[in-house]
């Protein structure tokens, strides 16, 4: 059964919404690649397009090819990073002529990854390609940030987690804004060496102020794999709760989110 890593909403508007909120491509989540996500961004003739990301990154040409469709759009892009922007998922956040980050999100860069088999002169021809990857990948970080690349370079070799206030003081970020609930619960986190204590321990970036709901608790139980359950307890949070109304941009932007990464924070 495929699986789509991306989401979009108001096609038809003129301003349409993209959400990001899993590892990235193809390959990692066995479902469309970014050839068919370029294929659904060029069909977008929205003048602004407001792209969610929260995701552990993903297959870096992938990636790249995301970049480049987003950097050459001719909408203006907005991006909000709801939770973490990790790996490739930070090139893509740049991609954004406003990058917005809430106070309790995240983005890490870090060196590109490969494997590779074979002799000496394999191992060399892969090496000398992830080279080439990570000059490709400052490029993009010095398009936004206007940062030195021995800077990026040396941020990336220490596989840096940059807070909001962090990523905003080097360029990457334009917007701090104010904490929202959102989940950081990708396996995959666990591949890098130096997630923060609060992510290597449940994955969880919350808003302080938990919301509470008071539906029954048997609604809720049900809601984790069921979708008329679930959409009966996002209905009645979305009523009760002006910070959801808030934070999103209509009530089926919110339903998308709890249906496809939301659940896990139920």
């Amino acid at each position: 059964m495929e699986r789509k890593w991306y989401r979009i909403n108001n096609k038809n508007s003129d301003e349409s919404e993209i959400m990001i909120f899993e590892e990235i491509g193809s390959y990692l989540n066995k479902g469309v690649s970014a050839k068919q996500f370029v294929q659904d961004l060029k069909s977008l003739e929205s003048s602004q397009i407001t792209l969610l990301i929260n995701s552990p990154g993903g297959d870096v040409f992938e990636g790249n090819t995301i970049y480049n469709a987003l950097r050459s759009h001719k909408a203006r892009i907005k991006v909000k990073i709801m939770g973490v922007a990790a790996s490739i998922a930070s090139v893509i956040a740049v991609a954004g002529d406003n990058v917005e980050m809430p106070k309790n999100a995240m983005m890490m860069i870090h060196d590109p990854w490969s494997w590779a088999i074979g002799d000496a002169e394999a191992m060399e021809k892969r090496a000398e390609l992830l080279r080439k990857i990570k000059a490709g990948i400052i490029t993009a970080y010095q398009s936004k940030t206007g940062q030195k690349a021995a800077l990026l370079s040396n941020l990336m070799s220490k596989e840096t987690w940059l807070t909001a206030q962090e990523a905003f003081d080097y360029g990457f970020a334009d917007t701090i804004t104010s904490p929202v609930q959102a989940q950081a619960n990708f396996k995959t986190l666990s591949y890098y060496k130096n997630v923060p204590e609060q992510l290597r321990n449940n994955a969880t970036l919350q808003n302080s102020n938990n919301r509470k709901t008071t539906m029954n608790t048997e609604v809720k139980k049900r809601a984790k794999t069921d979708d008329e359950a679930l959409e009966a307890y996002c209905k009645d949070q979305w009523h009760r709760d002006k910070e959801i109304r808030h934070e999103f941009q209509n009530y089926e932007t919110y339903f998308a989110y709890m249906k496809y990464a939301g659940r896990k924070e139920l």
